[in-house]
Parts: structure tokens; C-alpha cells; sequence
């Protein structure tokens, strides 16, 4: 579905975990985002090797 408003764009980030994809308004710098996630993210590492991506269409 097309954003809310124009104002808004879709930031990609890839973790070793998994591929978030954040809603952010225009303007807020990356970092930031990424810093939102990585604390809200569990801060021990993964003892299994991350899975393969899973395709959905």
C-alpha cells in the first residue's frame, strides 16, 4: 500500500538477524533508526548460524 503521506519513505535495514523495514518520516537520519532497533534488539548473539531468507510471494 502506498504511504500515509508524501512526507513518508521506507528505510531498509539488513541485521544479521533479520531485514527490517522501518517507516520513518523524511529527514530522520538512518542512524537513528538504527539505533531505535538495535535497542529494542536483543544484544546476545545468535548461537545458530542465521537462516536462509524465506521467499513469499
Amino acid at each position: 500500500s502506498p504511504p500515509s503521506t508524501a512526507e513518508e519513505q521506507v528505510v531498509i535495514l539488513v541485521s544479521p538477524k533479520k531485514e527490517e523495514v522501518v517507516s520513518v518520516p523524511m529527514g530522520t537520519s538512518t542512524q537513528d533508526v538504527a539505533t531505535a532497533i538495535t535497542s529494542e534488539a536483543p544484544t546476545v548473539p545468535s548461537p545458530t548460524p542465521p537462516s536462509p531468507p524465506h521467499i513469499t510471494q
